[in-house]
């Protein structure tokens, strides 16, 4: 057990000291804080500015409106030959892997509009919803056959384009350094 004794007007604090941003004059301290690190204080705010906003899963790369598009695919077919065969058909994997993908999307986009105050900064100073980062490969995933789909009729490639060129734009906004707030936040808010 670690204890941190910090000077205080008539006197000395003598508290457990277990966080490594406890120190004189940090960031982190209350009422040093500013920016997204104060946090949203409205969920419903919040959880747009994730979803569409300026930090916005979808406003900073449409592409991944295929992604939710795919789900819906693979999820609305039932698997002819049942879902739990030991010899499960391609069908039946793929439905299951879907369900997954959307599952666990959707508990983690949950959890993260569901956490307190301090927490509800968007994942801090980055270049998207950093904490949703780790899924984009199961959205690339669920978003290849809308795009093989859209790539075969005229109409569908004009489309596919402008949303790569969009999404290509988001990611490479950030290119020299990705510990910065993304475009629509810097262009829209922080002027």
């Amino acid at each position: 057990i670690r204890f941190a004794v910090a000077p205080m007007e008539n006197g000395w604090s003598i508290h457990r000291w277990n966080d490594w941003y406890d120190y004189p004059n940090s960031y982190w301290l209350p009422g040093n804080k500013k920016g997204v690190d104060l946090g949203e204080s409205s969920k419903p705010v919040y959880a747009f500015h994730v979803l569409v906003g300026h930090h916005g899963i979808f406003s900073l790369t449409p592409f991944w409106v295929l992604s939710v598009l795919g789900a819906a695919g693979y999820l609305r077919r039932w698997p002819t030959n049942g879902l739990i065969a030991r010899n499960m058909s391609e069908e039946a994997r793929r439905w299951w892997l879907s369900l997954s993908i959307a599952g666990v999307s959707f508990v983690c986009i949950a959890f993260y509009l569901n956490r307190p105050l301090i927490d509800r900064n968007y994942g801090g100073v980055c270049s998207g919803f950093r904490w949703q980062f780790w899924l984009i490969p199961a959205w690339l995933w669920l978003a290849a056959p809308v795009a093989n789909y859209l790539g075969s009729r005229p109409w569908g490639r004009i489309f596919l384009v402008l949303v790569l060129i969009a999404s290509i734009f988001s990611a490479t906004y950030p290119w020299v350094n990705p510990w910065q707030n993304p475009w629509p936040y810097q262009w829209f808010v922080l002027r």
